[in-house]
């Protein structure tokens, strides 16, 4: 995974840490006898507040981190331990959707897998706009699949 995103969610988490870590600091500081409008204890709110700007920001950072690198492992698991064959594209288009401004392009393929009979399918892949215009209707391109669902497979974009 590229380093500046991490670097951009470590800047904008940053000042949520901080804030709830002086949140935690001041219900030690704040006196035990001190309560709110509706009597509820002080230094106890601050704890409930340090925590929620600690924990939850830390807690999201966790869950985007490994998404994003489930997602980076399991096309390199399609790669190295997936079945390597070939596809035709019969038909591309893009379905609007965008993922760091890359289309996500909807392929009808022709699939070619070994010991497989051949099928159809519909995938959507994001393609860099780099590399978008490397694929044509008619083209062949080279895929893997898993082993067990061949349905869930990449194109090589390589």
């Amino acid at each position: 995974m590229n380093s500046s995103p991490l670097r951009l969610m470590a800047i904008i988490w940053l000042p949520f840490i901080i804030i709830g870590a002086l949140c935690i600091y001041s219900g030690f500081v704040v006196s035990p006898t001190a309560m709110t409008e509706g009597g509820f204890p002080v230094h106890i709110l601050l704890w409930i507040m340090g925590a929620i700007f600690v924990v939850f920001p830390l807690l999201l950072l966790v869950i985007i981190i490994g998404f994003f690198i489930g997602t980076d492992n399991s096309r390199q698991k399609l790669k190295a331990k997936g079945l390597h064959g070939h596809a035709f594209i019969l038909q591309m288009s893009q379905t609007g959707s965008y993922l760091n401004n890359d289309p996500e392009i909807c392929f009808r393929l022709k699939v070619h897998l070994p010991g497989q009979s051949v099928f159809m399918l519909e995938h959507n892949e994001y393609v860099p706009l780099i590399k978008l215009g490397s694929f044509s209707v008619g083209q062949e391109v080279q895929v893997y699949a898993d082993q067990h669902n061949h349905k869930k497979l990449i194109i090589d974009q390589a």
